[in-house]
């Protein structure tokens, strides 16, 4: 059954890869710098996970992010958690600050934005019930359209006494 999963994941994390890299040969690039995403941008992440309270946990995230404008995002994370005999995840509502300088101009800016958040959801299977909780990251740009990105987050599942924070590594694409 892992092995399906691992198989899955890698299956669309290749489609995510791919629609982002047929984005880059519409419009030039400019790789010492990026542009931005700007209000009406979506940004759709894939990312892996490490359970830093539970080391043999393993996570897939998918996330939805539309920009309400170069600083903040708004938008939606679903994760599907297996440990053990443990399975279930959580779906959130996130809010992100991206730390962009200059985010009122229209110049290009450096490739590497850090940002911080807060979520707030229902977790589902073993945690059934409320989570919220926080989360900080960077994003590095490889191009317009594309970025990796390092986050650490951290739940609250709050009808249980249990809390669960990770490390997720992933890879966004951006629709503009």
């Amino acid at each position: 059954m892992k092995f399906m999963h691992m198989l899955a994941s890698v299956g669309l994390l290749a489609a995510v890869t791919a629609s982002s890299f047929a984005q880059v040969g519409a419009r030039p690039q400019i790789y010492s710098d990026v542009v931005p995403p700007e209000r009406g941008t979506a940004e759709i992440g894939l990312a892996f996970s490490a359970n830093l309270d539970k080391p043999s946990s393993q996570s897939l995230d998918l996330k939805y992010l539309p920009y309400l404008n170069r600083q903040v995002q708004i938008g939606g994370e679903f994760s599907y958690d297996h440990a053990g005999s443990f399975s279930g995840g959580f779906l959130n509502l996130i809010g992100n600050y991206n730390f962009v300088p200059n985010a009122t101009t229209d110049y290009a800016i450096n490739r590497t934005i850090p940002y911080v958040g807060l979520a707030a959801g229902i977790s589902y299977g073993d945690y059934d019930g409320s989570v919220w909780g926080a989360q900080a990251g960077v994003k590095h740009f490889l191009t317009n359209d594309v970025s990796l990105f390092a986050e650490l987050q951290w739940r609250d599942f709050s009808d249980t006494d249990d809390d669960n924070t990770r490390l997720l590594v992933g890879i966004n694409t951006y629709l503009r």
